[in-house]
């Protein structure tokens, strides 16, 4: 395609480009990505209760850091599927993803039991919109929903 000079090229499909990854591929890289978040998530979890003896904050203050990580999964899994219909998965993923990594540095940056319960309550937050995020994202990737209708399956 040549264009002339003075004249506005005609735009391009991204899919002329970039052709669409496999449905197997897209679903390997969001399951990698979703690995990593969460044997980081299991290794932050045990350090966070560690660090807090450590530190001398008190078992009431420990307990009550561990305990706000679950309060904000309860919370995160209403909102982030409200989030999913309002901006969709790519926004969504990414902004939690973010979220709870700079939720993961400020532990180091304040050792205080008062900001460590609010960023362990974001955190929690995070992994359970991460979680309803990727669970919908895999489902988009099944070229027939599986429902009522479906099951049992049959075989061909």
């Amino acid at each position: 395609m040549s264009v002339v000079p003075g004249q506005i090229a005609e735009p391009r499909l991204i899919e002329d480009v970039a052709p669409h990854p496999s449905p197997t591929a897209a679903a390997a890289a969001l399951l990698s990505g979703f690995l990593l978040l969460m044997i980081g998530n299991g290794l932050q979890g045990t350090l966070i209760g560690i660090r807090s003896q450590t530190a001398g904050f008190s078992g009431l203050s420990t307990t009550l850091i561990m305990s706000a990580y679950f309060v904000g999964f309860l919370l995160g899994a209403r909102l982030a599927s409200k989030a999913l219909g309002d901006v969709g998965h790519i926004r969504v993923f990414t902004a939690l993803a973010s979220m709870a990594s700079t939720a993961a540095l400020l532990h180091a940056t304040f050792v205080d039991p008062v900001v460590w319960i609010a960023v362990r309550f974001i955190s929690g937050v995070c992994l359970a919109g991460i979680y309803v995020v990727t669970e919908s994202w895999l489902n988009e990737f099944r070229p027939t929903p599986l429902g009522a209708d479906s099951w049992p399956p049959t075989r061909s």
